[in-house]
């Protein structure tokens, strides 16, 4: 209890530092304000820091606090003031005494590539949680503010999976990268006059996902704890789950983005919806049932691309990639299955 309540303030320190990185990333290029270009670079830092699990992470995230409030302060607006400095207090608090940037942890090289990799994956995080916040005050429709809640939820779960490190966080990150670079080659196929966005969408999830590649980074998530012992995982079928769970990682947000895209009826969006969060939440604790789970969200998918959608055709794209990644997803674990079946069958 007391470690996961330790994580979990470890996780809100670096989603709110990523909530101010996305947003003065974004607001910098719209406006180019050096005050919107100095906010982002500090939280670029601190997300830096914290997923590194550097001892200097706590400093950083406290000042970048202070900071925040002093522009609260001399801000025009009054809704400022409360918003930021009940974010600095959660900061302040969630950093405070922390373990894991209180142990004495040297951070190593590889440290700092996840620490990159987290700060190019919050980039969108932030910039998602910012749509549904203008959703919230009525600034944009709801429709779109519920659109980018789910797709932020997604980035901030591949954020948690970084700073928290769970064996399976590498995989589901990288799948979450997978997802962003593979949108920004759709959106060149299908949009080539807004190809500078597609383009700078590539190469910001194309930089996470190699640097989340590679043996070092393998043995940090992976090679930490007991987590085959403990669901009785043998090596092939741990590959079987890498698989799975990165391609999770690709499917998760495509499919909630297509769940709640403006238009889709809402009978589909619920089905969607719970049918592919239980299916995520079973394959990240070993959970056998998640497939059946996985198998009913493609039925569902599938059923609402042939007969039921009246989407735009981005969207329907997107629902026929989400739809074959599941499937592919689903693919290693048929042989397996079937096996056991007529086993079971041949036994009896």
């Amino acid at each position: 209890m007391m470690r996961t309540l330790q994580q979990a303030r470890h996780s809100l320190a670096g989603l709110i530092a990523g909530f101010y990185f996305g947003v003065g990333v974004f607001f910098y290029l719209a406006l180019s304000n050096e005050i919107l270009a100095a906010i982002a670079v500090a939280h670029g830092l601190c997300i830096v820091l914290l997923a590194a699990r550097s001892k200097h992470a706590a400093k950083l995230v406290t000042l970048t606090g202070a900071g925040m409030l002093l522009f609260g302060i001399t801000s025009d607006s009054p809704v400022v003031l409360p918003f930021v400095g009940i974010l600095a207090a959660l900061s302040a608090i969630s950093v405070w005494k922390a373990p894991a940037l209180s142990d004495g942890h040297k951070a190593s090289l590889q440290d700092y590539r996840i620490g990159i990799a987290a700060m190019g994956l919050s980039l969108y995080f932030g910039v998602y949680m910012m749509f549904f916040a203008l959703g919230v005050v009525e600034m944009i429709p709801w429709e779109v503010a519920k659109y980018a809640l789910g797709v932020a939820s997604c980035y901030g779960l591949a954020l948690v999976a970084l700073f928290v490190r769970p064996f399976w966080g590498r995989w589901f990150a990288v799948g979450t990268a997978m997802y962003g670079a593979v949108m920004g080659v759709l959106g060149l196929a299908v949009q080539w006059e807004m190809k500078e966005i597609h383009l700078f969408l590539l190469a910001t999830h194309g930089i996470p996902l190699a640097l989340l590649m590679g043996r070092p980074m393998e043995k940090l998530f992976e090679g930490a704890g007991n987590w085959r012992e403990r669901f009785n995982i043998e090596a092939g079928a741990a590959n079987q789950l890498r698989k799975a769970i990165t391609r999770a990682g690709m499917f998760l947000p495509i499919t909630i983005g297509y769940a709640l895209a403006p238009g889709q009826d809402q009978s589909t969006t619920i089905a969607l919806l719970a049918l592919t969060v239980f299916a995520t939440v079973g394959l990240v604790r070993g959970k056998t049932v998640s497939l059946l789970a996985l198998g009913g969200a493609s039925i569902v998918l599938a059923t609402d691309l042939l007969w039921g959608s009246k989407l735009q055709s981005f969207d329907t794209l997107s629902g026929v990639l989400g739809l074959s990644i599941m499937i592919v997803a689903l693919l290693p674990f048929i042989q397996p299955i079937w096996n056991y079946l007529t086993r079971e069958t041949t036994n009896s």
